[in-house]
């Protein structure tokens, strides 16, 4: 990753109070250990909540580094979104994944209880 996009990153993390694009589930930016201690989340869990650097439009559709079109996200949400079978903009990523959310069917229960939500 570019020292401009990491930039952007964490500008984008502090934008957004810590708190994942998709899923609004708190991430860790710097230190694991530090959010691993204050969340109780295993420490395998916590690669999940990483926080990243999301494209709001795929690089594979055009989208740029411009720093309006990075979000952050967690590392489970940014592999989802770019894992599926048929490209999904970000604004219906979102809705599909609050819904999950609701359902308590995106990340194991765990998360939703010990990262603030």
């Amino acid at each position: 990753m570019s020292h401009s996009l990491k930039a952007k990153r964490v500008r984008a993390y502090n934008s957004q109070n810590g708190r994942c694009y998709y899923c609004e589930i708190q991430m860790w930016l710097n230190d694991p250990q530090d959010h691993y201690l204050r969340s109780s989340v295993s420490s395998a869990g916590m690669v999940r909540i990483r926080c990243t650097a999301e494209h709001v439009q795929a690089r594979s559709d055009g989208g740029s580094n411009a720093k309006e079109n990075i979000v952050a996200a967690c590392w489970f949400c940014n592999q989802a979104r770019h894992r599926r079978p048929r490209p999904v903009n970000s604004q219906a990523f979102r809705a599909f994944v609050k819904s999950r959310m609701r359902a308590q069917k995106w990340h194991p229960a765990q998360f939703h209880q010990r990262c603030g939500n």
